[in-house]
């Protein structure tokens, strides 16, 4: 099934009841709050995506595709670029990647980490925390 991002009288991106992408699933967003940009993760076919749309809606880019699983959260930190995301896999073990807001140096920081659903940022410490779900818990990076 298609899963359609509908953004609907969001004063944020300044656009209303239009669809501006599509995906087969679609899991998290983050919005910066430097730029006004969306950040999504999702997935078309067997290919996971991270894609970028403009304040406008008018134009929607792909960051990430190549080598991109089953992205399931996203988190930014504009303060210093960054997007952090979680990507699981049923048939490989989850990672935690990073990359600079744009796409590149991307590196992955841990891996190995079960299905991490769900990831923050504690910008005061400068720490990444996520959960995992399959073995309920909750990890942290400095």
């Amino acid at each position: 099934w298609i899963v359609n991002i509908l953004l609907a009288l969001i004063s944020l991106l300044d656009i209303t009841n239009t669809v501006i992408l599509q995906l087969n699933i679609t899991d998290n967003l983050a919005v910066d709050w430097v730029t006004r940009m969306l950040y999504i993760v999702g997935k078309n076919e067997s290919q996971g995506l991270l894609c970028v749309i403009e304040p406008t809606g008018g134009t929607v880019l792909t960051l990430l595709s190549d080598n991109v699983r089953d992205p399931y959260s996203i988190v930014l930190d504009p303060r210093d670029g960054l997007m952090f995301w979680t990507d699981i896999d049923t048939k490989e073990p989850g990672k935690i990647e990073r990359a600079r807001m744009d796409g590149t140096g991307r590196e992955v920081l841990a891996d190995n980490v079960g299905w991490a659903n769900g990831i923050t940022v504690d910008y005061a410490r400068r720490v990444i925390i996520w959960i995992g779900r399959r073995l309920s818990f909750i990890k942290y990076l400095l």
